[in-house]
Order: C-alpha cells, then sequence, then structure tokens
C-alpha cells in the first residue's frame, strides 16, 4: 500500500511594503493531505492537516516580485520555515491513515446497496 503526500498552499498574507519592496510574503495558510492508494480492497482513507506559519524575512537582495510567485517557491519556503516539523506532520497524518486501515475489517465495514424503504 503506498501513502500520498500532498502539500498545498491556501492563501497567503503579505506586508504591503518592506524594504522598498511591495507585497512581501509574511504568512502562509497551507494543507497537507494524505491518503492511501486504496490498493488491496481497502477504502481510501484521507487526513487532512491545516496549518499556518510565518516566514522569515526575505533578503532584499534576492527579492523575487509577487507576481513572478509560484506555488512551488512559496512550499519551498515553507518547508524550510517548518524545518523537522513537515516530517512530523507527515508522520502524523500517515499514522492515523494506517491505524484506520488496522482498525479496518470488510466484515464490519461492509457496505452494500439496499432498496428504499418506502
Amino acid at each position: 500500500m503506498a501513502v500520498i503526500k500532498t502539500w498545498e498552499i491556501e492563501n497567503i498574507s503579505v506586508l504591503t511594503s518592506l524594504f522598498q519592496q511591495q507585497d512581501v510574503v509574511r504568512l502562509v495558510n497551507w494543507k497537507l493531505t494524505v491518503q492511501n492508494d486504496g490498493e488491496n480492497n481497502t477504502p481510501p482513507q484521507i487526513v487532512y492537516i491545516h496549518g499556518q506559519n510565518m516566514l522569515s524575512l526575505p533578503d532584499p537582495n534576492t527579492f523575487i516580485p509577487y507576481i513572478n510567485l509560484t506555488q512551488e517557491q512559496i512550499l519551498n519556503w515553507l518547508f524550510e520555515s517548518l524545518g523537522d516539523e513537515k516530517h512530523k506532520f507527515e508522520q502524523q497524518a500517515e499514522g492515523q491513515v494506517l491505524q484506520t486501515l488496522i482498525n479496518y475489517s470488510p466484515e464490519t465495514m461492509k457496505i452494500e446497496s439496499k432498496p428504499l424503504p418506502w
């Protein structure tokens, strides 16, 4: 069974002006989605973790204008900001997915269609 981890940026807050630069990214709201691949007749399980991180102030010499930013760049800044916490969030969510699957029993979690009762 494979576990799929996806990081997304949900929202960004900026300082309108800093170091003579405009729209400096300062606060990042993010979402981590971890799910199993549903192989081996296991039901798909999905865990979401949401967070918010303050980024370090940028180096004025390597500043990237807001309009030129990509999600990849902001994720890199976020991961740098999170440090070891990134791995801890991923482990926590993966553990929740796996715990649900450990408790999974095809007999107790069987889904079947029934005719409408009326």
